[in-house]
């Protein structure tokens, strides 16, 4: 919150780590927008330094305002993510994800953006280090692979309504990574609950 302080989100970093750790959970996932980081960007830090350096990885996630999930306005999501860089580009424990859930985009209009990001903003963070979410409900994850050839991938996989055994989610994951699986992670995930058997809500 607003009067959340940078000791306080440090308490709460260590909190995370000693209950992933626990259940062998190694990755973060945090969603900032350009308020978060022009208003609490110290503790924001805070957060994600704490969270490092009890030995997690961490993903910044931009969650940034759209419109049927297209940026309104590039400028300030790209001054959030030079903010960011400017002290996260040599973290090896910090990834980045550029946009969250970008479904309205088709295929070329994602392309333009993420060539953007990576290309005209001096973004300095490795590629390996970032992480680009697919869109069009996953169905581009090759598409995306193919024109980005040394960035990790990502989709959110919620297609497993009905689906109410490990071996079937495991199969549902490697169709949609296809031919990148060997890079792709999955940011989200979840299906409704399944009548009369486990909940796989998440």
């Amino acid at each position: 919150t607003a009067s959340t302080t940078p000791a306080q989100a440090t308490n709460v970093a260590d909190a995370v780590a000693a209950d992933y750790h626990e259940i062998d959970i190694n990755f973060v996932r945090i969603n900032v927008d350009p308020a978060t980081i022009t208003n609490n960007w110290l503790v924001v830090q805070a957060y994600v330094n704490e969270l490092a350096a009890d030995g997690l990885y961490v993903d910044i996630c931009g969650s940034y305002n759209t419109t049927n999930n297209v940026l309104v306005d590039l400028t300030p999501w790209k001054v959030m993510w030079q903010q960011i860089d400017g002290v996260y580009k040599n973290n090896n424990s910090v990834y980045y994800e550029p946009l969250n859930e970008p479904y309205g985009y088709n295929l070329s209009g994602l392309t333009n953006v993420y060539s953007t990001f990576l290309n005209s903003y001096g973004i300095a963070k490795g590629h390996s280090f970032i992480i680009l979410q697919s869109g069009g409900s996953g169905a581009t994850v090759p598409a995306i692979g193919t024109v980005f050839i040394d960035c990790t991938l990502a989709f959110h996989d919620y297609w497993g309504s009905g689906i109410t055994t490990e071996s079937g989610w495991s199969n549902d994951v490697v169709n949609h990574a296809g031919v990148c699986a060997n890079r792709c992670i999955v940011t989200e995930y979840g299906a409704p609950t399944v009548t009369n058997t486990m909940n796989y809500q998440v």
